[in-house]
């Protein structure tokens, strides 16, 4: 199969494997494309990885990371009427040259602007070379929130990964579980308990996507039926 002209951004986050489909970087899904389309990618994106932002031009994509405020740029936080802050802190393990992993931490954060709407702002993606315990992690979230003068502002963190949980506790601020990460949970667990017929209607999919005369044979059986 020829490789397909990536002239979208979007295949900076992602690898290119056969048969019309995509691995994606951060969390390693794979993904469909079919007719090498690129709409799966970018829902993907938008939905699992909301904190990446993404230029969709022919120019080389980048993880924006927004400059510390300064004179010229002034804190969009600090500026804004709220005194309190939800900060979202993401661990992102990025592999590099399928050799080594590059691990980042991705800090986003909401709060109420000076019309009271709800806005979301990511504050840093930043590299995480150090050992990732509880210390070390809580002292670069600290750092990084001192830097934004945020550090009397936030409420409360949102975790998905429980490497970090310990140290949203040991910073003192009040943990709150990802909402669409807690559902998937309950879905997963849901699947549990049909996995026999699961199973089943999974292997009969697989037979007929394998097998040309049996699909074949099989749609000659809904047309004679009337069945689509």
């Amino acid at each position: 199969m020829p490789p397909t002209r990536k002239r979208s951004p979007l295949w900076n986050h992602f690898s290119q494997l056969a048969d019309n489909k995509a691995k994606c970087g951060y969390c390693a899904q794979i993904l469909s494309i079919p007719n090498k389309s690129i709409g799966n990618m970018s829902r993907h994106m938008r939905l699992k990885h909301p904190s990446i932002q993404i230029h969709l031009s022919r120019q080389a994509t980048q993880i924006q990371k927004p400059q510390s405020p300064t004179a010229e740029h002034p804190d969009p936080i600090a500026s804004s009427s709220s005194s309190q802050v939800l900060a979202a802190a993401t661990p992102i393990s990025l592999p590099v040259r399928n050799v080594t992993q590059a691990h980042f931490i991705s800090l986003t954060v909401h709060y109420l602007d000076s019309n009271n709407k709800i806005v979301s702002y990511l504050l840093d993606c930043f590299s995480f070379f150090e050992k990732h315990t509880a210390v070390n992690l809580v002292n670069s979230l600290k750092a990084k929130m001192t830097e934004w003068k945020i550090q009397h502002k936030v409420v409360a963190v949102e975790v998905t990964a429980a490497n970090i949980s310990a140290a949203i506790k040991m910073g003192s601020w009040r943990h709150i579980g990802c909402f669409a990460h807690s559902v998937n949970l309950v879905v997963q667990v849901g699947l549990k308990e049909i996995k026999n017929p699961y199973t089943k209607v999974k292997a009969i999919v697989e037979y007929f996507k394998r097998s040309s005369p049996a699909l074949a044979k099989l749609r000659e059986i809904q047309i004679q039926m009337g069945l689509s």
